[in-house]
Parts: C-alpha cells; sequence; structure tokens
C-alpha cells in the first residue's frame, strides 16, 4: 500500500511538471493591419522594419480562450497600431496565450476569410 501511494504521488508530480505551460516568448509588433476572421481568430500584417526588406509578413492568433484576447482603443490618431503576445508551450505543445491588439478605432479591424470545409466558408464583414 505504501508502495502504491508512493508511485502515485510521483506519477502525480511528473504529469502536473510535464502538464504546466511555461511562457517561451513574449512580442510586441507595430502592425500594418488587423485582420479579424471570427470570433477569437485574428491576424495581422507585419511590416519587416529593416530599410533593405520590402518584405509584408502575416501572422495569425488562434485564441482558444478569449479571456485572453483584449483589444484596446488607445493608440494616438495617426500612429500605426501593434499587438502584444505571449506563446507558451505546455505538454510539448506551442500556442498563443494572450492577445491583445492596440488600435486607434474599431474602424481599423477588417473583416477577413474563414473556411469550415464541408460546413462552410465566407467573410467576416465589419460593420462601419
Amino acid at each position: 500500500m505504501k508502495r502504491m501511494l508512493i508511485v502515485l504521488v510521483v506519477l502525480v508530480t511528473v504529469f502536473s511538471v510535464a502538464c504546466s505551460a511555461k511562457l517561451i516568448e513574449k512580442r510586441a509588433l507595430t502592425v500594418d493591419r488587423v485582420f479579424w476572421h471570427e470570433g477569437t481568430r485574428y491576424s495581422v500584417m507585419v511590416s519587416d522594419p529593416s530599410p533593405s526588406s520590402h518584405e509584408i509578413r502575416t501572422v495569425t492568433f488562434n485564441m482558444w480562450d478569449g479571456e485572453q484576447l483584449h483589444i484596446y482603443r488607445d493608440v494616438p490618431e495617426g500612429n500605426s497600431p501593434w499587438v502584444y503576445y505571449e506563446v507558451t508551450r505546455q505538454a510539448g505543445d506551442e500556442h498563443y496565450s494572450r492577445l491583445d491588439i492596440h488600435v486607434s478605432s474599431a474602424a481599423q479591424i477588417d473583416g477577413a476569410s474563414w473556411n469550415h470545409g464541408k460546413f462552410g466558408s465566407g467573410q467576416t464583414a465589419v460593420i462601419q
């Protein structure tokens, strides 16, 4: 009985350590455009800051935990929107655990497409 209890304690400890979320990246990005696909799924377009590059890349955030998604209207008019995000690793998987979108107005968020395969696809329209 005592051995079984020790084994159980060790297994619970190992499992809890393996499954605990570990923050692996924090980043703030100045973005050119913000897109809302649906629900808690957003994408942003980011320009490479180096003067010799003309590349624009897209970063998509699938935020399954809506409590960690925040949109703020705190950017002065005329300034670029920006995002702050955190990436965590849990049980070997990396995922976005927090997303803060900073804009000057809701009009800076554009609609974007979504696709659910055989269950349909469409375009999110922004109501102005």
